[in-house]
């Protein structure tokens, strides 16, 4: 005789009349989903159920009762709204997988595999062979000695049990095969000992005032620790630096943290260091040890008055954040730190001067330094690294100095001088790729962007107007292949702070033979808008850029880019100010400019510099 094994329904639509069920004791597998009653009919005996998929507004306390023996079940997942007793499962001995999603009404749990369960508080031990379990966002306030002891469980997640105050002080025999999280146990201030194979410890949003030194040395394969937001950590264990593997270290928002230990050895691997928004004062002198260093953040470490010079000859730094910091300068020695390439200075408001930076830096962020007067040129190391610069990969050069009001007339003038430089340095490594490159496989989109505070168009811009447009009579064979292409600069002034305004720029070329084209050109600071912001009254910003690609566009009628501009005479040039928010009247442009570069102009423009 025929016996069914497997049985799924979608969907009941009688389900309310429904009084009773017969369903075969060789069932296998079943999944219901609406189940129509409050248990399992109480004569169907469950012994050989390997799978139970099932969802239900009518199951109500218990699903079965306690003489049913499920020793097959190997899958349970149950989505039961007033289930408030999770069935007994301690003759499951071959069970895999514990799903319990969307049972709001449980209080008490027995064995649980699943997160989202805001009423549990209490776990009894858990099954022999459970190798998965997800206890997040419950309330529990332990975690059961026999997970901490478990063998076989691989993945753990404990995130935001906020009530959950330690974990337990017997022998950690977990063997997770990735990551370790405690975050957003806000509770949790203490522990004895971690994972042992884990690679990532995660303990974001914690009160833990300290890592113990023997649970830290045990983990020996570490390759990241997150402790974000812990506001109660306030050291770290001197042998955090025995951990050879480390490749990130993360204390950002720690607010009580002070003080990093000694680095008492080399470490060969630790590329990432984030200390922004912590109470650190200084960088300690052993810093150096730290010899694959590639970003160091110290933004918003409020303390933090002084930069010492060792800390750039960390020769494999390439980014640097002091942002809001009260440094009130930069050693000089910056200018080695060879492979540096972002600078963020932001709202360093005691900054009063900078020094010569290195050649290669792509980013140099300062706007808010309210008290900057001087930056000194940096037209020697970019003469100097020129050719190196050729075969640069980096895209795109930003330099920043709104909203530095006190910016004297020499500063000024030295940020504008190496724009010049930086943009024709730019422009000809670019030309120097299209040269090398086919055509067909040359996709890149190069830029420089530059702006200060001031009011006026720098001095090396050939063409000047008053007002947002400027018209150009072009010299004859103007598109020659030593052409570089065009540098706009503008003049903005604004009375009242804005953010988020872009600029566009729209370019208007008229042939000898009067025909019209347009190329319109936003100006982005890498991926992102330009966001001017003012915020003094009657501020002005002079913005200087460059993009490869303006005269590449495909116009339509033309033949190719080259032979449409070599028919033209003339170019109007507009720019405007694009509103992405409503925070009052747009910025007005006051002036604006154009310089043609040319290839055979570098030497020159070089020997003018130095």
């Amino acid at each position: 005789m025929y016996q069914l094994r497997f049985l799924c329904v979608e969907s009941f639509p009688t389900s309310s009349s429904i009084v009773s069920l017969d369903l075969p004791n060789s069932l296998r597998f079943l999944k219901w989903h609406w189940y129509p009653l409050k248990s399992l009919p109480s004569k169907f005996s469950a012994q050989n159920l390997v799978v139970l998929d099932m969802s239900s507004y009518k199951v109500g306390a218990q699903l079965w009762n306690e003489d049913q023996s499920l020793v097959n079940l190997k899958r349970i997942r149950l989505c039961c709204h007033y289930l408030t007793e999770v069935p007994n499962l301690s003759r499951c001995l071959n069970i895999e997988c514990i799903n319990l999603g969307g049972c709001e009404r449980l209080v008490e749990i027995t064995y649980l595999n699943l997160s989202r369960c805001y009423k549990i508080k209490n776990l009894p031990e858990m099954p022999c062979n459970l190798e998965f379990l997800d206890l997040s966002w419950t309330r529990i306030e332990e975690l059961p000695s026999s997970v901490w002891s478990h063998e076989k469980i691989s993945h753990l997640d404990i995130r935001n049990c906020g009530h959950l105050k330690s974990l337990p002080s017997n022998s950690c025999k977990l063997k997770l095969s990735n990551s370790f999280s405690l975050e957003g146990c806000k509770s949790l201030c203490e522990f004895w000992e971690l994972p042992r194979d884990t690679t990532v410890l995660e303990f974001n949003s914690t009160t833990i005032k300290e890592l113990r030194n023997t649970s830290i040395e045990s983990v020996v394969g570490l390759t990241a620790i997150k402790l974000t937001y812990c506001k109660s950590l306030v050291s770290l264990p001197t042998n955090i630096w025995k951990l050879k593997s480390l490749e990130s270290l993360d204390l950002s928002c720690c607010s009580n943290f002070q003080h990093l230990p000694e680095i008492s050895e080399a470490m060969e691997h630790l590329e990432f260091l984030k200390l922004s928004s912590t109470m650190v004062k200084e960088v300690p002198l052993s810093i150096g040890n730290l010899v694959a260093l590639r970003k160091l953040d110290l933004g918003y470490c409020n303390y933090l008055e002084v930069v010492h010079d060792y800390l750039f000859r960390l020769t494999s730094l390439q980014e640097l954040d002091l942002s809001s910091t009260k440094i009130k300068s930069l050693p000089a020695s910056i200018k080695q730190a060879a492979h540096l390439s972002s600078l963020f200075l932001n709202d360093c408001k005691s900054l009063e001067s900078l020094p010569e930076v290195p050649p290669l830096l792509q980013c140099l962020e300062a706007h808010g330094c309210t008290s900057l007067k001087t930056v000194s040129s940096s037209s020697t190391a970019i003469i100097q690294g020129w050719e190196e610069y050729i075969f640069y990969r980096g895209l795109y050069e930003k330099h920043r100095f709104s909203n530095c009001p006190k910016l004297d007339e020499n500063a000024r003038s030295n940020i504008m001088g190496d724009a010049q430089l930086r943009i024709m340095r730019m422009a000809t490594a670019s030309k120097f790729k299209e040269d090398k490159i086919e055509e067909t496989s040359y996709d890149s989109n190069e830029k420089v962007a530059i702006t200060c505070s001031g009011n006026e168009i720098p001095k090396w811009f050939s063409h000047k107007s008053e007002g947002c447009s400027i018209k150009i009579k072009l010299p004859r064979d103007w598109f020659s292949t030593d052409f570089l292409g065009f540098a706009p600069s503008i003049v903005v002034g604004h009375k009242r702070y804005r953010r988020n305004t872009d600029i566009g720029c729209k370019y208007n070329f008229k042939t000898s033979n009067g025909e019209s084209h347009e190329v319109y050109h936003p100006l982005h600071y890498g991926s992102r808008r330009c966001e001017l912001t003012f915020v003094d009254e009657d501020s002005h910003e002079v913005f200087v850029w460059w993009y490869n690609n303006v005269f590449e566009e495909v116009v339509k009628g033309a033949q190719s880019p080259t032979a449409l501009y070599k028919l033209v005479t003339e170019v109007n040039v507009h720019f405007t100010v694009i509103n992405y928010s409503d925070y009052g009247p747009l910025p007005e442009v006051e002036k604006c400019g154009i310089c043609l570069l040319y290839g055979k102009d570098a030497e020159m423009i070089k020997q003018r510099a130095l």
